[in-house]
């Protein structure tokens, strides 16, 4: 996979986290996806934030658990991080 950075996830330090801020600011797509809500108003976006992220930290993993492939793409322990927001949204529908 071009651009993985799966085996310096594996192989690097432990500690992949950043800043929530530096996160937000890497998110330039999320901007775009904002804009496409105002303009269809049937659109929900899932942030994930609030479940990858505490107030200070965006984290690439926990107990030892990675949660990122790459800096896009969540691994299978990353997307359970994401289990309850994503049930939340598909039961009302």
């Amino acid at each position: 996979m071009q651009g993985s950075r799966f085996p310096s996830l594996i192989s690097g330090p432990s500690d992949q986290s950043r800043s929530r801020s530096e996160q937000l600011r890497n998110e330039l797509r999320f901007t775009y996806l904002q804009d496409l809500q105002r303009k269809y108003s049937n659109l929900t976006i899932v942030d994930p934030f609030d479940s990858l992220c505490d107030q200070e930290t965006c984290f690439g993993g926990k107990n030892g658990k990675v949660w990122y492939l790459d800096e896009d793409h969540l691994t299978v322990s990353g997307a359970a991080q994401l289990e309850s927001v994503l049930f939340k949204l598909l039961s009302k529908i």
